[in-house]
């Protein structure tokens, strides 16, 4: 995603137009600095991820910088509804940030885009945006006849070693000069391109590793070598590939099975974008019995049921009285065993809870340049560094506690925030949460695992039909 992001504001700069990428890859310390000077700069497109969005010091930064948001864009937008409600529910939750600019005064223009888009991706996105069919537009056929497309399926016993030999086959047959192929495993993406370069089975041709445990720097250095073609064939996991325009990736095998037809399709399109650089992608998905038999074990299992929302409840401290605040941190959100982000996102939407406001720190870990009377009687008020205590004993909010912490961040005067200590506060709606609610939220959950147990049979189908093609016009057509 940050790759992609960065593509574009190289692609705007080359044109004159001054973009920033709003990342990881620039400091936390610099992002705040970012932030505060966002009123003098002239940066006139400002690309973020979905989790940017939710952040409430980023809100704010706009807000302080009284410059008027004209337009407001999607790019993925399949991923509101293939990723909204699971992988990453930040995507579900981007409507929020829309309901944010126009409750202070922004209007923005919407602009949804994707490249696949199914029925279901559609409806939610003209439900979630409140937008109606007639700006719905499509620009360009769906299935692209550059891209030809093969299935195959391996022998149980010999699984690993024929598709190995496979790979070699299919890349040397057409004389391959940048393919992919992709894995849901890092040590087996890991792997493969190690034995590639040891047994260097192509002459002249070097194979590399990508996956979410590389570096940034090892990850920004395997892009570039790749899109110049001194990488040949990366090997890689999903965490490549989404949206990046590389214009002349000639093949593109994916060694496990995606988890729904558009998932694959996704991952194919990213073959022959240039016509001209590369008229031609050649494509090869392998699948076994017992491939398809575990995916959808693996989507059934992520059924929603009362020990998971328990679960949830438990891990965000919701078992307190109405109007409770809890706190808790944004590493655990992220790395409990339940998707809490998932559960959060559901708790706000039925009523049960609000997010009240976030921040980096305490009263005993931000340091203000200047301690002002205001932060003094904050800092005297809160035990164990805790803003709760310290709004409980002041009388306040604990939102104007935060806001307070930005405005004078925005003002220059905080000199630093803790970067790895992003906490979350929560307040609870209700006394108890019903079992109507609870219901409520597993039928939602279920009813998404149920489309998508129904995506991932059409892929069933693709792999077990002799002409993906045709059958893959049959299915996007007819939707």
């Amino acid at each position: 995603l940050k790759a992609l992001m960065q593509e574009q504001v190289s692609y705007l700069k080359c044109k004159g137009i001054n973009a920033l990428a709003l990342s990881s890859d620039i400091g936390f310390q610099e992002q705040r600095k970012v932030l505060r000077n966002l009123a003098i700069s002239n940066i006139k497109f400002l690309f973020v991820s979905p989790e940017r969005l939710q952040n409430y010091f980023f809100r704010a930064a706009l807000l302080k910088s009284g410059k008027a948001i004209r337009q407001f864009v999607v790019d993925e937008a399949h991923c509101i509804s293939q990723w909204g409600f699971d992988f990453r529910p930040e995507y579900a939750d981007i409507v929020t940030f829309n309901a944010f600019l126009q409750n202070n005064g922004h209007n923005p223009v919407i602009c949804c885009l994707s490249a696949t888009m199914s029925e279901l991706a559609i409806a939610d996105v003209l439900r979630e945006f409140n937008v109606s069919t007639s700006t719905l537009y499509s620009s360009e056929p769906l299935i692209r006849p550059e891209l030809k497309l093969s299935v195959l399926k391996v022998e149980e016993k010999q699984n690993e070693e024929q598709k190995w030999n496979e790979i070699i086959t299919f890349l040397k047959y057409h004389n391959s000069k940048k393919a992919i192929i992709y894995f849901y495993s890092k040590p087996k993406s890991e792997e493969l391109a190690q034995r590639f370069n040891s047994e260097l089975p192509i002459k002249d041709k070097e194979a590399d590793f990508f996956h979410s445990g590389n570096t940034e720097d090892e990850k920004t250095e395997k892009y570039e070598r790749f899109k110049a073609g001194d990488i040949n064939f990366l090997f890689e996991t999903t965490a490549f590939g989404m949206g990046m325009n590389i214009p002349d990736i000639d093949c593109i095998i994916q060694y496990h099975l995606p988890k729904s037809i558009e998932e694959y399709y996704q991952q194919v399109g990213r073959g022959a974008r240039v016509k001209s650089l590369c008229p031609v992608c050649n494509c090869l998905l392998f699948w076994t019995d017992k491939n398809i038999k575990s995916n959808k074990t693996e989507i059934q299992n992520e059924k929603g049921n009362i020990e998971k929302i328990n679960r949830a409840i438990e891990h965000l401290n919701l078992n307190v009285p109405k109007g409770k605040i809890c706190s808790i941190n944004y590493s655990e959100l992220q790395n409990a065993k339940v998707n809490l982000l998932k559960y959060k996102l559901y708790f706000e939407k039925t009523g049960i809870i609000k997010t009240l406001g976030e921040i980096n720190g305490g009263p005993d870990t931000i340091r203000f340049v200047r301690d002002t009377p205001e932060w003094l009687k904050i800092k005297e008020a809160a035990l164990a560094n805790s803003f709760i205590i310290a709004a409980k004993k002041l009388g306040k909010s604990i939102q104007e506690l935060i806001n307070y912490v930005y405005d004078q961040d925005l003002k220059g005067n905080v000199e630093y925030l803790p970067a790895m200590a992003r906490k979350i506060f929560l307040e609870k709606l209700v006394d108890n949460i019903s079992e109507e609610q609870k219901q409520f939220i597993i039928d939602d959950i279920n009813e998404k695992v149920t489309y998508q147990h129904e995506r991932f049979l059409k892929l069933e189908e693709l792999c077990k039909t002799d002409d993906p093609v045709k059958f893959l016009k049959t299915v996007f057509n007819n939707e």
